[in-house]
């Protein structure tokens, strides 16, 4: 990879890097960015025809992976980011889960539904 040296210098990646690690499109990393679904580590200087140098990092690009997988087994963009965010989850002991099966569990994890 070009920019290996760089990379393992600050520990960000660039979008061209991120493209090739996750499978993501330049345009979906962009638009993603832009209506404020993604926030990469760092921005700055300018890379693209945006005018911003978009730096992410490993866990940028594991969340981006996470997205991705989701977008591929079939699931709608607002439901892959819900479904793709650990933070939004619901708890073990959420009253919801209480008499559910595993399978009905891991559905409600994720696709945000049960049946």
């Amino acid at each position: 990879m070009a920019g290996s040296k760089a990379l393992i210098q600050d520990g960000r990646f660039s979008t061209k890097e991120v493209v090739e690690l996750t499978g993501c499109t330049e345009r979906q990393l962009d638009y993603w960015y832009h209506t404020g679904r993604v926030t990469p580590s760092t921005v700055s200087g300018r890379e693209s025809q945006s005018g911003e140098q978009l730096r992410w990092s490993y866990g940028d690009v594991a969340y981006l992976r996470r997205v991705k997988a989701r977008l591929a087994f079939g699931l709608t963009l607002d439901a892959a980011f819900r479904a793709a965010d650990p933070a939004v989850l619901p708890a073990p002991a959420d009253p919801q889960l209480r008499g559910m099966s595993k399978e009905e569990t891991a559905a409600l994890l994720y696709y945000g539904t049960s049946s």
